[in-house]
């Protein structure tokens, strides 16, 4: 009998991992380990990763970047791109008013992923598990996950 797991949706760290020139092993040993189609990002992710590349100084860095992201995007992320929509919305304000009645207020962005998760029944693939612990979601850090 096979464990399922859930689906992931990939946060912002994650993807910018994956855009280091040496991308750390056991985040890459985590990811093929799963099934492609099992993997999401969030429209908040691209937008902070959009944003992080257009804020680097012109050169081959910033282009280097911008390729490679869009180079995920078309191997098949393009099409499991979760958006930030009317159903996350009502979450994000549940969330965010859980969190600070527990005296554990969370950054926007944060709360847009989370509750993006949330609302899609996905797990939150990340390395800041602190940020997203009590939010409703399962958290994996691919970083922490043990290694073979």
């Amino acid at each position: 009998m096979s464990v399922s797991r859930p689906a992931g949706l990939l946060d912002t760290c994650v993807v910018a991992e994956l855009l280091r020139p040496v991308p750390d092993a056991g985040v890459l040993q985590w990811l093929a380990a799963q099934a492609p189609e099992q993997l999401h990002l969030s429209a908040v992710s691209l937008a902070q990763l959009w944003q992080g590349i257009e804020a680097l100084p012109t050169g081959r860095r910033k282009r280097g970047l911008a390729v490679a992201l869009q180079a995920l995007l078309e191997q098949g992320f393009g099409q499991r791109v979760r958006p930030f929509d009317a159903a996350a919305a009502i979450v994000l304000g549940q969330l965010v008013t859980e969190r600070r009645r527990r005296g554990r207020p969370i950054g926007f962005a944060d709360a847009q992923i989370a509750a993006t998760a949330r609302q899609g029944g996905l797990a939150l693939v990340t390395r800041n598990d602190k940020d997203f612990a009590a939010c409703g979601v399962v958290v994996i850090n691919p970083w922490q996950t043990p290694r073979r």
